[in-house]
């Protein structure tokens, strides 16, 4: 495995003058220096039987995307270049390689040996993109080699080398990529992909700043295709450099191409980045097409310049909650999907293992294209569980996508070469779930990042929920305590104090206190306060929020306040029995002659409360200044009311119970039957001859309507909406009843 530098001409000397013994450029940039090259004219390929191949193959993800004709044919480089002896005693080689019409040319070899002291350089016409220079310390552990791509139609090699060495390099072309559509033009590659394409380095990449350096943009096939793959990280953790990538891209590795970290410098203004940190040459390990995976090992880690990250993973085959992607669309600049709802488990086609895909039904954020095959998915705990095999989804439409399980492709076969536990679990220690690893130093000794919540949340209003919140150690020093600070719908900030031992790179989960989550949404924050007895040192990574949909219940309270003229002076609030917590409160209001009415939906559960009313004048809200009052009711039941509050303060105890639910909806409930519940196609509605059912209402967990159905219905079709709890609303003749139903 050896470093490639596929560079622009005027970032040359600034990333790789330290290897360059000999100016800055290639000799030949020198005109003095420039001796006519030979011309080794390659055979144009039929490029319309290609493009119309690609017209067909491009709408499959399954099949890696093209972009080259490899053209064989053998070139003996020294054999063919012209020679020239250089003023400082040097010697020069230099051969041209053209074809008509390319876009884009590179090199296959099937011998690449320099001999200490010899330089190669690529360039086109125009000097504008140069490759090199290679040296000996390029030389791959095997006889084949490549490099990346040269614009234009024409490439020169050459080479520059002492006298005293001369016939001990040998450079063989096997094959040359003839280039027919681009992935390097800015016209055709950087911005390419669909506009709803998300770049990783926005917002929505702000919590896989470290995952994205994984992911690599991979040249297959000869170096004619492209795929997407991710450096994963194994349970010795020891920076072998696996990288994951489809079985569908193909298998053979040694002299394919990976490019790491070529991505926009910003999110905005979004520009080209550089694929100048790029690496030849891999061995295969293992593959599956049942699950469509291939891992590879490089033959050398990257350097620590690429700054890559290893992936972590999960094998257990537990569903992932959340599904997050990083990929190159369309061998564009790296950018990130979501997908925000639990994943299916699926069979991706009649080939594959039954339920051993991951389906991502619909991406929330952004999409997958051609040339994103392979690339990992990772679940909320920032690990890969499966790598894209195909799929229909796009911007312009809502279709799924499917990932081949990572946990089919740990064991699901016996032979060492057909699963990945063999390799990233080499001692068996039965490991199935791993963190990611950073093989670089933190800039930080203390760094606790909060990458987001286990899960997304949506519960019933009224009740506690104890939300889980996933963080992780990024930086250098073992975390041993923290503090948590967070605020529920702006109110006070709360502060939790951990003594969690996290080793540097472990994701952990923290439980928050119990929190009531309030009727509708429900905005959560929260942040870092402490980390081991001081500050955290990077402010960058300490805060996530969330919203949490607290849906309509089986009991929600209606509270009327009325004011008098003064509501300035006005406040309420709802304690539980003791006065101890606080639920909800309200005002101050605003000074209005004759009052105003406020309405309130409140969720509370089976238990007693206490309202209390507060006034600064001391006077209340009746009756001296208009005639206020305080209503509770649940259903056709009053809690409370309250017309005579005329001092400082009072309270007012109110209690809410089964009992309160009303006997006749009880009676209507125990006379309608919802079956099957679950259900996957179809809801059927039976009721006793005395019930007479006149409008269904099926509402979603937001109480919005989202179907509705008029007369007397005897079923409900749901085969097309999406899975998870509904509302069924059925109106009687004798009283409305609401029943919860579950669509799978």
């Amino acid at each position: 495995m050896k470093i490639l530098s596929f560079i622009s001409f005027l970032f040359f000397s600034a990333t790789l003058s330290a290897q360059i013994s000999y100016g800055t450029y290639p000799y030949s940039i020198n005109k003095e220096s420039i001796i006519e090259s030979p011309i080794h004219q390659i055979v144009k390929p039929n490029i319309d039987s290609l493009k119309a191949e690609d017209q067909i193959t491009d709408n499959y993800k399954d099949i890696p995307w093209r972009f080259g004709a490899v053209v064989f044919e053998e070139i003996d480089f020294f054999k063919e270049a012209d020679r020239k002896l250089l003023t400082d005693g040097k010697l020069q080689y230099r051969l041209k390689i053209s074809a008509k019409d390319a876009i884009s040319l590179n090199f296959n070899y099937s011998e690449f040996v320099l001999e200490e002291g010899a330089q190669l350089f690529i360039h086109n016409s125009d000097f504008s993109n140069t490759l090199g220079a290679f040296t000996h310390q390029n030389n791959p552990k095997r006889t084949d080699f490549a490099t990346n791509l040269i614009q234009g139609n024409e490439a020169t090699i050459e080479v520059i080398l002492p006298q005293s060495i001369e016939g001990k390099s040998v450079v063989k072309i096997s094959s040359i990529v003839y280039g027919y559509r681009s992935l390097r033009d800015k016209a055709a590659n950087f911005g390419s992909s669909g506009a709803c394409n998300i770049d990783v380095n926005c917002s929505d990449g702000d919590k896989w700043q470290n995952e994205k350096r994984s992911v690599v943009l991979i040249l297959r096939a000869n170096n004619s295709r492209y795929c997407t793959g991710a450096l994963i990280n194994n349970v010795r953790q020891d920076t072998t450099p696996y990288v994951l990538t489809a079985n569908h891209c193909g298998l053979d590795a040694g002299s394919s191409i990976f490019v790491f970290n070529y991505e926009s410098a910003a999110c905005s203004p979004q520009t080209d980045g550089f694929t100048n940190q790029s690496m030849v040459g891999s061995t295969f390990k293992a593959s599956n097409f049942k699950s469509d995976f291939t891992l590879f090992e490089l033959l050398t880690a990257p350097p620590a310049s690429y700054n890559v990250f290893y992936s972590g993973w999960d094998a257990t085959g537990n569903t992932p909650k959340t599904g997050t992607g990083i990929h190159h669309p369309r061998g564009d600049i790296k950018k990130i999907s979501h997908d925000f709802d639990t994943l299916k488990s699926d069979q991706y086609n009649s080939a594959t293992t039954p339920n051993g895909h991951w389906e991502v039904s619909d991406w929330d954020r952004g999409t997958t294209e051609p040339v994103s095959s392979g690339s990992p998915l990772y679940n909320e705990r920032h690990r890969i569980v499966g790598q894209l095999h195909g799929g229909q989804a796009s911007c312009s439409n809502d279709r799924p996508d499917f990932y081949g399980k990572f946990s089919n492709s740990w064991d699901f076969d016996s032979p060492a070469n057909q699963q990945l536990k063999r390799w990233l679990d080499p001692d068996t220690t039965n490991t199935l779930a791993l963190d990611g690893l950073d093989p670089n130093p933190s800039a930080f000794n203390r760094d606790l990042e909060l990458f987001g919540f286990d899960g997304t949340y949506s519960i019933q209003c009224g009740t506690q929920t104890n939300p889980s919140i996933l963080i992780a150690n990024r930086g250098n020093n073992l975390v041993t305590s923290f503090e948590l600070a967070y605020q529920l719908n702006s109110g006070s900030a709360v502060t939790v104090n951990f003594t969690n031992p996290i080793l540097r790179n472990q994701v952990t989960e923290v439980q928050l206190p119990p929190l009531l989550i309030n009727k509708g949404e429900n905005d959560l924050v929260v942040y870092i306060n402490r980390v081991n007895g001081g500050s955290d040192q990077n402010l960058l990574n300490d805060t996530v929020r969330n919203s949490i949909n607290g849906f309509i219940p089986s009991k929600v309270v209606d509270f009327t306040f009325k004011t008098d003229d003064y509501g300035s002076e006005l406040t309420f609030s709802i304690l539980d029995s003791l006065g101890n917590t606080l639920f909800y409160n309200g005002g101050s209001y605003s000074d209005v002659i004759g009052g105003q009415t406020f309405n309130y939906d409140y969720c509370l559960s089976d238990g007693c409360y206490t309202l209390q009313l507060d006034d600064l004048a001391n006077d209340g809200y009746c009756c001296t200044f208009g005639n206020g009052f305080s209503l509770i009711t649940f259903g056709n039941d009053t809690l409370l009311f309250d017309d005579s509050f005329n001092t400082g303060s009072k309270t007012i105890s109110f209690c809410i119970s089964d009992s309160t639910t009303n006997l006749s909806e009880q009676s209507i409930s125990n006379s309608i039957s919802i079956y099957p519940n679950p259900t996957k196609n179809q809801f059927f509605i039976q009721s006793d001859k005395n019930i007479t059912i006149e409008r269904v209402l099926l509402l979603n967990l937001n109480g919005q309507s989202i179907l509705q159905r008029e007369g007397q219905i005897k079923s409900i079709d749901v085969e097309n909406l999406n899975q998870g709890v509904y509302f069924l609303q059925i109106e009687t003749n004798q009283g409305i009843i609401t029943k919860k139903v579950v669509k799978q």
